[in-house]
Order: structure tokens, then sequence, then C-alpha cells
């Protein structure tokens, strides 16, 4: 991939309007492919996500 065909959007990643954001640009450049910065954290629960894992909302000693 040539450099100069690289876009990178930044994200505020609990905002809707971000999201509409990168989804009109998406539709709007017509890329040949997206790429996506996870943390370990999102990783995971977007993982757990699809695979149908909900989420555990109780507290955990290693979470504080």
């Amino acid at each position: 991939m040539r450099r100069e065909c690289l876009t990178i959007i930044g994200t505020a990643h609990v905002s809707a309007e971000s999201v509409e954001e990168v989804k009109d640009k998406i539709y709007e450049i017509q890329p040949d492919r997206v790429a996506i910065e996870l943390d370990l954290a999102r990783y995971t629960k977007l993982k757990n996500s699809m695979m149908g894992i909900e989420e555990d909302d109780s507290i955990s000693v290693t979470k504080i």
C-alpha cells in the first residue's frame, strides 16, 4: 500500500457522533481495507459479544 493511500481517522469510542463520522468517511472513501485499533479490554469485550458471552458486571478485586 502506498503511503498516500492511507487515511487515519481519530475517534472517541464512546461517542455516537464519532461513530457516525467514521461510517460517513468509510462510505465516502470506499477503502479496500479498514483496520481498527483496540486495546485488550475493548478487544475482549468485542470478541465475547460476538461469541454470545455476556459481560460480568460484578465488581472483582482485580478490577479495583
